[in-house]
């Protein structure tokens, strides 16, 4: 198996495993795990550890934006004949972003 395709699988597994839990909350690892978190854990480390939770839902959310920009382009260079150079995309995004 390529890299790229594990890394797919495990994102795919990773995303059933947030969806399990965002449906079932507490009760898809168990209070018992939540409670015993509570009680090895600071609440620095319970707050640092949500910070990383939403910074991946985060990540998760801005790349499959990304993918989907990027299958647009795809399906457009596809039914179309017109290229555009390096130079002329990124000086019109530097452009955009200087607005």
């Amino acid at each position: 198996m390529s890299r790229d395709a594990h890394y797919q699988q495990e994102i795919k597994k990773a995303k059933t495993n947030l969806a399990d839990f965002q449906e079932h909350g507490a009760d898809a690892i168990g209070e018992d795990a939540l409670e015993f978190m509570r009680e090895i854990l600071t609440p620095e480390e319970i707050a640092a550890s949500d910070l990383v939770v939403m910074s991946l839902k985060r990540h998760s959310k801005l790349k499959d934006d990304l993918e989907l920009k990027l299958d647009e382009a795809d399906s457009e260079a596809a039914v179309s004949d017109v290229r555009y150079a390096h130079d002329e995309v990124f000086s019109r995004l530097k452009a955009g972003l200087n607005k």
